[in-house]
């Protein structure tokens, strides 16, 4: 009975934001008719449940209707894919051989990242607690200072990374690749899930309140005081574990409900000293004065060839897609001279657990290649 009800809540807490919103579904009638919805002024990135080519679940107002009507596109209702929230932590961890296709939660994870430190030595520590006591797990492998970090589940409904970095870790630890092998002489740091309380309720925000606060809105923006009062305790405790860091140059968030890599600046920033991201006009993109550095890190992600994402070359610049303020990328960049990308891995926000073995054979190189490039600088 506890469990049905605790299920009950999460579900609660996870459709609340979306209240009075109807899901629906748009097929582009090819690239042109995608280009001519991300241009639309009406839509932001949290009301996409999933954005394709192929196919756009988006929970809209009467009003957004109305804009779609304007604009020309075919919609009908659609049903929420969101997975039910026994699916998302139904795996409980033992050494030996691994059931790739389930997710592995946030105790499942702990007991997988013991197991791990414990066997092949590699340093496993807490930066910091969250809103309900839940402890933010790092784990560096590899010897010397780190360059990278790979991080996910900054947004705990969009599933996916953590699970990629988790199988990574843990191959690389009991059954290691050429390419692994290779990786892990350098210090690489790993953060697979910074929003647990978020993925434990299956809802975007962390555990503030009933419905959570969005923590990549939560960040100091660029020209800003880069203080931590007044921030959730998962935002800072990232800020300071970043900041005792302070060989880092490359790093990477995970996201999901998208296929692409996006890179600074997420605004059009008019505070920075001496810096107009935007030009004169004040219009994306907002480039950043180390935009070949930014696109290098966004290209250095290589998907499959002939993998269908949301822009052509696979990668767009944040605020060209749609600007907002508060973002992990744009505080690293800025405030840490991180240049961190923001990695949307699939184009649902929570796929099926079944579905997981094949976005880690697709996504295999492309964390190999991320963090060798990321080792030049």
């Amino acid at each position: 009975m506890k469990y049905c009800l605790a299920s009950a809540l999460f579900a609660s807490a996870t459709a609340l934001p979306m209240a009075g919103r109807e899901l629906v579904q748009i097929i582009p009638e090819g690239r042109e008719q995608l280009n001519t919805f991300l241009q639309l002024p009406d839509f932001g990135r949290d009301d996409f449940e999933t954005l394709t080519a192929e196919k756009i679940l988006v929970h809209t107002t009467k009003d957004h209707r109305a804009a779609l009507d304007k604009a020309g596109f075919k919609y009908s209702p659609a049903a929420d894919p969101a997975a039910d929230f026994a699916t998302l932590s139904n795996y409980t961890y033992a050494s030996g051989n691994q059931d790739w296709g389930s997710y592995c939660g946030y105790d499942c994870m702990t007991s997988r990242l013991q197991d791990i430190s414990s066997t092949c030595g590699y340093p496993m520590r807490s930066i910091g607690q969250t809103t309900d006591g839940r402890d933010i797990w790092v784990m560096t492998i590899g010897s010397g200072e780190p360059k990278v970090l790979m991080a996910a589940n900054i947004h705990g409904d969009e599933t996916t990374g953590g699970q990629l970095l988790q199988r990574w870790m843990w191959e690389t630890c009991f059954e290691p690749s050429a390419e692994q092998s290779a990786v892990a002489q350098y210090a690489v740091e790993y953060l697979p899930m910074l929003n647990p309380d978020g993925f434990e309720r299956n809802r975007r925000g962390n555990g503030a309140g009933f419905l959570g606060q969005d923590l990549n809105r939560d960040f100091p923006q660029p020209g800003g005081s880069d203080s931590t009062a007044g921030r959730q305790p998962e935002t800072v405790a990232y800020m300071n574990y970043v900041t005792s860091i302070p060989s880092l140059k490359v790093s990477l968030m995970y996201h999901g409900g998208a296929v692409v890599a996006n890179y600074p600046y997420d605004n059009c920033y008019t505070n920075i000293p001496g810096q107009s991201p935007c030009g004169g006009n004040n219009r994306p993109p907002a480039v950043t004065a180390e935009d070949a550095w930014a696109q290098e890190m966004a290209l250095a992600y290589t998907w499959p060839v002939g993998t269908r994402c949301l822009y052509e070359d696979c990668i767009v610049n944040g605020a060209d897609w749609y600007q907002i303020t508060g973002s992990l990328q744009d505080y690293n960049y800025f405030h840490k001279n991180i240049m961190d990308i923001t990695l949307e891995v699939s184009g649902t926000k929570r796929p099926s657990g079944s579905q997981l073995p094949s976005f880690y054979a697709e996504n295999y190189q492309a964390i190999y290649n991320y963090i060798e490039t990321g080792n030049k600088f």
